[in-house]
């Protein structure tokens, strides 16, 4: 470990632990900015390399998740200042928060079984900790024990399976990088109990789940949880594919399990009536669409998708009270505009395809993939704004083509970067099968009679594509 490591580990660490010292509770904003700039700074200076030995080392793919959750935090820690003023439990939660963010970077940036599964399971007890102080009455304690049930169900099976791991590879198992490929059963049994942690960790249940429970907590905890902590589950898929490779078996079973989550769930989301409930089924739909990605052999999609998500949702979570005012005042506006004829809306559906086509077959080896999923999620976008009075047609076209155009090169971009560190994998299915399964969803969803036709197409896309896609139908 580096100087720069250590002190993107234990900035955040030292900060929540200054926060009770006696007489500095007015330097909070300063003590918080601080030491998350500091951690942000050292990272900035770690050099991103592959090869970083270590238990914690920066490499390309930590480098950049290790910046987007300390930004994420950063962001949700001053929210949290400015929520509880001088509330005697401000404190307590910003302090639980800036431990958490350690354990969040701390996975981020292992390098070894061991501190991968550390890390992780060090991060499950934060959060914990976080759901107890945020909200100490009769809900908090709900919240926290079915946050404690599920991470000590997914971390017991992650434990059992790295230690029979550890008993078949030996002792070079602890300590053995990440980069380095395992074979045999081991291998297998790692990455089948850790496929098993993430999904417990992303909330893929078909009822109630920690992640959607987190709303009776804080804003601030909320979007710091639905920012960071969930995000983590295919991280770490990342992370074992790396040092397991792809068990055919293993990952058919995730996929399976990811779209019935999603054409279970996709037709639920507006069916609750609070903002920030609606926001806690979208990431458990968004953490299924991601997984799905790893499962059929796209992490780059999944792993940028994730950096997205992850600044969205927070960003979300934090303007949900004016969200909801916003909309309340939209609601009581009468309808202007036109609806548009079918076949014009046809042609820019036409239109918004044939782009995504053309800009994923020229722009990178990832353009196809990417623009395969988001394309047909933006044509979707559209069919169900179009089907309701809009004004100024041509500027929404032209807006939705825009903002494809811009996240669909952010995400090439960004996937360019980390790409280098993608060990290559025999079971990558087609590059349309993920779009295809986005549209299966949606057709599937559009047979649940009691959501209307045009919304469920809408949130069907929405549980499965980009941020801003879910940002016109979830909002």
């Amino acid at each position: 470990m580096t100087v720069m490591t250590f002190v993107a580990l234990s900035a955040p660490l030292v900060g929540a632990a200054s926060l009770f010292v006696p007489g500095v509770n007015f330097l909070r904003r300063w003590l918080t900015a601080v030491s998350l700039s500091l951690a942000a700074i050292a990272v900035v200076a770690s050099t991103p390399h592959q090869s970083s030995s270590g238990l914690w080392a920066t490499d390309r793919l930590g480098w950049l998740l290790a910046l987007a959750s300390l930004f994420i935090g950063l962001c949700v820690c001053q929210y949290a200042i400015r929520q509880f003023n001088e509330e005697q439990r401000g404190r307590r939660i910003l302090a639980a928060s800036l431990a958490t963010i350690s354990g969040i970077v701390a996975t981020d940036l292992a390098r070894t079984p061991a501190a991968l599964i550390v890390s992780w399971i060090f991060t499950s007890a934060l959060t914990v900790v976080l759901l107890r102080v945020s909200e100490p009455g009769r809900r908090g304690r709900l919240s926290d024990s079915i946050a404690f049930i599920s991470f000590a169900v997914g971390d017991s099976i992650l434990l059992i399976g790295t230690a029979i791991a550890y008993f078949l590879v030996g002792e070079s198992f602890a300590s053995m990088d990440l980069a380095t490929r395992m074979h045999g059963t081991g291998a297998t049994v790692l990455l089948a109990a850790g496929t098993l942690a993430a999904v417990v960790r992303s909330g893929l249940t078909f009822r109630r789940s920690w992640v959607t429970d987190t709303i009776n907590v804080p804003t601030s905890t909320s979007a710091l949880l639905h920012a960071g902590v969930v995000n983590s589950g295919a991280l770490l898929l990342w992370r074992l594919h790396e040092l397991a490779g792809n068990v055919i078996a293993i990952d058919v079973g995730l996929a399976v399990l990811c779209v019935a989550v999603l054409v279970d769930l996709a037709p639920k989301i507006h069916a609750r009536v609070d903002l920030k409930g609606q926001l806690a089924a979208s990431t458990v739909a968004q953490m299924a669409f991601m997984l799905l990605a790893m499962a059929l052999g796209f992490p780059v999609l999944a792993v940028t998708h994730l950096i997205g998500h992850g600044i969205y949702k927070a960003s979300r979570f934090m303007s949900a009270g004016g969200a909801t005012q916003q909309r309340a005042r939209l609601r009581r506006r009468l309808p202007r505009g036109r609806v548009l004829s079918v076949p014009v809306r046809s042609v820019g559906v036409l239109g918004l395809v044939a782009f995504a086509a053309l800009i994923g077959a020229n722009i990178h080896p990832n353009g196809a993939v990417v623009m395969g999923v988001f394309g047909p999620a933006a044509a979707v976008l559209w069919w169900s704004r179009t089907g309701t009075p809009v004004r100024a047609a041509m500027i929404t076209w032209i807006a939705v083509l825009a903002t494809l155009a811009f996240y669909g090169c952010v995400l090439i971009a960004v996937g360019g970067f980390i790409e280098p560190e993608v060990i290559a994998s025999s079971s990558n299915s087609p590059w349309w099968t993920l779009g295809l399964v986005i549209l299966v969803v949606a057709l599937i969803s559009l047979r649940r009679r009691h959501v209307p036709a045009v919304t469920t197409i809408a949130v069907a896309s929405s549980a499965t594509s980009a941020p801003f896609i879910e940002d016109g139908v979830a909002a």
